[in-house]
């Protein structure tokens, strides 16, 4: 999927009737989960045995947290995990060319 169709459906995210893009690369193994929106976004990547990372903002207030609807569920999210269009839409990106996660982001496993 090119950069302009990821960034369709990133700009299509609202927190309210569209808060989840599911991207699944074409080895099928891993999925990158893109929730929220309206300049709040977490990106979850997550692989067949259930591991998981999140994309990390480094510039974030540490122990603040942000309210993002995410797969139409309201959570509470340290602002680390909360990153920008830019950050989402370059890591969906990569993902759904690569099945990768982007070096040129951080990345916290949870």
């Amino acid at each position: 999927m090119d950069q302009a169709a990821i960034s369709d459906l990133v700009d299509g995210l609202n927190q309210s009737t569209s808060s989840l893009v599911v991207i699944e690369p074409p080895t099928g193994e891993s999925v990158l989960l893109v929730g929220g929106g309206l300049g709040r976004f977490i990106v979850t990547y997550v692989e067949s045995d259930q591991r998981s990372a999140v994309a990390v903002d480094l510039s974030a207030e540490p122990d603040v947290e942000i309210r993002v609807v995410a797969g139409g569920q309201p959570g509470n999210f340290p602002a680390r995990w909360v990153v920008s269009r830019t950050t989402a839409i370059q890591a969906a990106t990569t993902f759904s060319q690569t099945g990768s996660l982007t070096a040129e982001l951080m990345w916290e496993w949870t």
